[in-house]
């Protein structure tokens, strides 16, 4: 099997959504090197939304703000489930929030911006 920064980056932070108390959309920016990096957006499946609904609104992301956007899946070691999640070329964190708010009806207390 074939790794790459990308899962390095998802595998890190594989126990970050298990330990926080509250469900929590966990939006963080992480570089890749001196010049680029990578928003990955975690923890929409705890809202009811489905994978189907999680490929259009990385369609979405990818219209409105010109960046590549992918949806991956990571096993959760824990209870076998797979966990699917996105990343979005580029830093848009704060993009990323204001479509969570706005368009998802997320509240803002259930949203953790980390990096950037």
């Amino acid at each position: 099997m074939i790794t790459n920064d990308f899962d390095s980056v998802a595998n890190q932070n594989i126990d970050l959504l298990e330990t926080t108390l509250d469900k929590k959309v966990i939006v963080q920016y992480t570089s890749r090197n001196a010049r680029k990096g990578i928003t990955t957006v975690r923890g929409l499946h705890l809202f009811d939304i489905n994978p189907e609904d999680l490929k259009n609104i990385g369609k979405m992301l990818k219209k409105k703000h010109g960046c590549a956007c992918t949806v991956r899946e990571i096993k959760q070691t824990k209870n076998e489930n797979l966990e699917q999640y996105m990343e979005l070329q580029g830093n848009h964190t704060d993009n990323v929030k204001n479509f969570l708010l706005n368009e998802l009806n997320i509240d803002p207390k259930d949203i953790m911006v980390k990096g950037i």
